[in-house]
């Protein structure tokens, strides 16, 4: 556990609504402690310090690297004894997976005149119409900065070790007052139960070298096993039971959970960027899925 030096960071984090400013060592300060409790708004923001700060003169290409010195999280990780360099690789790491996996990195948006449309929408040259495009950014939109910037926050907590056991005794207490975790997830802390879902079974095998011997000893048994028919079999059946309430059967596990995991073994032989057996958008997950 990091125990910060008392002094006040150049930044904090704090309620819009009612001015609850947040613990400077809360590795989660994402929901107001006094949201749920009347009709205000409480919206958290980041305020900054001007008298501590100025607005940074770099060029570096990278966003949050760029901007470090206006991030909640920089002003931690500095105040915890985290070096500058140390605070950029963690961030660069993270750009790289990124990249992996959308192609992609993060760069400073495209900001400029657009003459075509200035044209179009019969606008003076002297004003014109200025553009910011979104579409060049990960996943096409300014949405994957905001949820950069809080992974880069969660990065440096870990780091630090702020609160090793907060998670666990946040899922205790989700499951204890909402019945499930993910349920507790939704009402609470509003999370999209389909990104959650999809960011959860979105399991990393880029340090899994696909001719491990452990990896074709269980393929070889997946395949063995499987019925003539591609199908297998299972005599005791997956389930989630909440008893006295009601029991879950799931009839395909049996089938699904063989299959996906050929199937991620096959492409992650194919390509280094293709660990999952299938892409989808959240948006398309729930057409797909009709939820």
């Amino acid at each position: 556990m990091t125990t910060l030096p008392l002094t006040t960071l150049p930044s904090s984090i704090r309620c819009s609504g009612c001015g609850h400013v947040a613990g400077q060592a809360d590795p989660y300060p994402f929901r107001c402690v006094n949201a749920g409790t009347d009709d205000v708004d409480h919206v958290l923001v980041r305020v900054l310090d001007p008298t501590r700060l100025s607005f940074p003169r770099e060029d570096n290409p990278d966003p949050f690297i760029r901007y470090r010195t206006l991030m909640h999280s920089y002003h931690l990780a500095i105040a915890a004894g985290l070096g500058a360099e140390e605070y950029a690789g963690l961030v660069a790491g993270r750009e790289r997976s990124v990249a992996e996996g959308d192609g992609r990195g993060f760069g400073v948006t495209p900001f400029g005149r657009a003459a075509l449309l200035r044209d179009r929408l019969g606008f003076s040259a002297a004003g014109g119409v200025w553009v910011k495009d979104e579409t060049g950014n990960v996943s096409g939109s300014h949405k994957g900065r905001h949820l950069m910037g809080l992974l880069i926050h969660l990065d440096i907590a870990e780091r630090l070790g702020l609160a090793p056991d907060a998670a666990l005794a946040l899922q205790k207490s989700h499951f204890r007052e909402h019945g499930t975790t993910l349920r507790g997830l939704m009402t609470v802390d509003r999370i999209d139960p389909h990104e959650f879902l999809a960011f959860v079974h979105d399991i990393d095998l880029a340090g899994v070298p696909p001719d491990d011997p452990a990896i074709h000893k269980a393929l070889s048994y997946l395949v063995d096993q499987q019925n003539a028919d591609g199908s297998w079999s299972e005599s005791d059946f997956t389930g989630t039971g909440f008893p006295g309430v009601f029991y879950l059967k799931y009839h395909l596990y049996r089938i699904s959970f063989p299959l996906y995991t050929l199937a991620r073994f096959r492409n992650q032989v194919q390509g280094p960027h293709e660990y999952c057996a299938m892409k989808f958008q959240p948006a398309e997950f729930r057409l797909r899925s009709e939820f």
